[in-house]
């Protein structure tokens, strides 16, 4: 029972965070590159070759104390991407993660893995967490980005 109520919450989470993205990018913009290619319901998605895009993810969150503790990471054709921008408002309730490609792809097919982390006892029961804070991984996405000549 724990457990599909904590499902649901994360589908509101979600919606959450597609309707609050744009107002805050609107009235603080975020350092992005070219057109956004959103990975949350998984699948192909494409793009021309050398065409700037970024991914961003991450969460909208009703309790800021654990905010830190709520991560995305990317998975690019097998890589795992590092360092991406981060964007942590507690005004907002937002912990999103930016990656860049300023110069896009060059043609071809890429498997992309998108992967989002929050703390075990916030988003499922707590008697299956072994460590309530520690971070684990609530949702995953998968597909294959579609760089077009």
């Amino acid at each position: 029972m724990k457990k599909s109520v904590r499902s649901l919450t994360f589908v509101v989470l979600v919606i959450l965070l597609t309707v609050a993205v744009i107002p805050v990018s609107a009235s603080r913009p975020m350092p992005t590159t070219g057109v956004q290619i959103n990975i949350l319901s998984g699948g192909d998605r494409s793009i021309g070759a050398g065409e700037p895009f970024f991914i961003m993810q991450g969460w909208t969150i009703d309790d800021t104390t654990n905010i830190g503790q709520y991560d995305f990471k990317l998975e690019l054709a097998g890589v795992s991407l590092k360092n991406p921008l981060r964007f942590i408002s507690k005004t907002v309730n937002l912990n999103m993660r930016i990656y860049n490609f300023p110069e896009g792809l060059p043609a071809g097919t890429y498997a992309y893995t998108g992967r989002w982390y929050a703390p075990c006892g916030e988003f499922f029961d707590p008697a299956d967490c072994a460590i309530p804070n520690q971070s684990v991984e609530a949702y995953s996405s998968s597909g294959n980005l579609l760089v077009t000549p």
